[in-house]
């Protein structure tokens, strides 16, 4: 088996945090959008309601429901938190790391890895890039996709 090296050991610590940090940030916007929606989308019934408007209220109604059931089937709060949780427990390891030798650190690094939420693939390589600018190493920064871009950018 190839041995890590205690700097990619290092790099894995801080991308664990910057991961964690990341999709606690976007569960955390994505449902603050979502009860944005759910509480606009309240008054607007209401509103429609008072002015007899039955479009008004099913329209509202719809955005309600989508709302409701997207915040029941991904539960934003509930990931946000437990990334919050784990990203706390990568920089608790990172606080420690130079006293545990190689082997030690390569353990506690797979623990963790091993027992965390599993986060958004489309924020892998962001994560990756502000992990190394984290460091110092710019130079190491990937190009992202539209897709992870625009995932970074809501993070």
């Amino acid at each position: 088996m190839e041995q890590i090296s205690r700097d990619e050991q290092l790099f894995a610590v801080e991308y664990g945090y910057w991961f964690n940090l990341n999709n606690e940030r976007f569960y955390r916007r994505i449902d603050v959008l979502i009860n944005f929606v759910q509480l606009v989308g309240g008054s607007s019934a209401a509103f429609g309601a008072i002015q007899n408007s039955q479009a008004f209220v099913v329209a509202s109604g719809i955005a309600l429901a989508v709302c409701a059931a997207l915040a029941l089937l991904v539960q934003p709060a509930i990931k946000s938190e437990c990334h919050r949780i784990h990203k706390a427990k990568f920089r608790e390891l990172h606080g420690r790391s130079q006293r545990l030798n190689d082997e030690e650190l390569i353990v506690a690094v797979s623990d963790l890895q091993s027992s965390g939420p599993a986060g958004i693939g489309a924020l892998a390589l962001p994560s990756f890039n502000d992990a190394a600018r984290a460091i110092g190493r710019d130079h190491g920064c990937i190009p992202l996709s539209t897709v992870e871009r625009i995932s970074a950018a809501i993070a």
